[in-house]
């Protein structure tokens, strides 16, 4: 059975970044469900620990500059339960500059956008409707 709105999941270790972004996706009025993690390693747990895949976020606004694990360490670390069928879509936000962190965006295969922080509405509202082209 399909969902009637879609959950979203953000993990960014900056309080202030997850508070500011999931303003921004209550103000889209896209997504019924938010649930926020402030480390990439309590989001990978309830990841791994869903049985049910239905569960399991439409949407993952990840932070990539976290310590313990970064971002795209998190998108390596979910590669088994891709393989199980779920594929969520992945934004990645970050303030970072780094070439290096655009070179590893390029690299991996998982995550759809590389976003800019702040995040702004018109853009989330813009790459939301590009991924879920339901949602008028």
């Amino acid at each position: 059975m399909a969902k009637a709105k879609l959950s979203v999941m953000v993990v960014d270790d900056s309080e202030v970044d997850s508070y500011l972004v999931q303003e921004i996706i209550n103000e889209s009025n896209y997504f019924s469900e938010i649930s926020a993690y402030s480390s990439s390693s309590k989001a990978l747990d309830f990841v791994l620990g869903v049985s049910d895949m239905s569960d399991l976020p439409d949407l993952i606004l990840l932070d990539i500059n976290m310590p313990i694990m970064d971002g795209f360490e998190f998108i390596d670390s979910i590669a088994d339960v891709y393989d199980d069928g779920f594929s969520p879509v992945v934004f990645i936000l970050t303030s970072s500059l780094q070439m290096r962190d655009y070179e590893n965006f390029d690299k991996q295969y998982t995550a759809a956008e590389f976003l800019k922080k702040p995040l702004e509405l018109s853009v989330f509202k813009e790459m939301v409707k590009k991924h879920f082209p339901k949602i008028k």
